[in-house]
């Protein structure tokens, strides 16, 4: 049975308050939830207890709902700096590939000052 608006505008309304975000962001938060197929609160309490997919960290909660951009597909959580790497890097794995690889390279040159 489909939740009727009312029920959704107070589901919004108390994530807002016990989040201390604006019911907008509640709503955004409640929608990225459906789309996954969980209830907000499954969704808020993976967020809460899940590590950065990437890292392993748990940066207090501060997860967000990573997603594709060309498939539309939500991916799991990652830490904010994470996420924004992985968008720096187009979601190109082939473009990550080489950056890991760059970074584990002996090449090394002292610089001098």
């Amino acid at each position: 049975m489909k939740p009727s608006k009312k029920s959704e505008r107070a589901d919004a309304r108390q994530l807002a308050s016990q989040l201390g975000l604006e019911e907008e962001a509640a709503r955004a938060r409640i929608r990225r939830a459906k789309a996954m197929g969980l209830k907000w609160h499954e969704s808020e309490r993976l967020r809460r207890s899940a590590v950065c997919a990437v890292c392993g960290q748990n940066p207090r909660g501060k997860l967000v709902m990573d997603h594709s951009h060309a498939h539309q597909e939500y991916r799991g959580f990652l830490c904010n700096s994470c996420n924004i790497g992985l968008g720096l890097f187009h979601d190109n794995p082939e473009a990550l590939r080489r950056a890991a690889a760059y970074l584990e390279s002996n090449v090394r040159v002292k610089i001098m000052y």
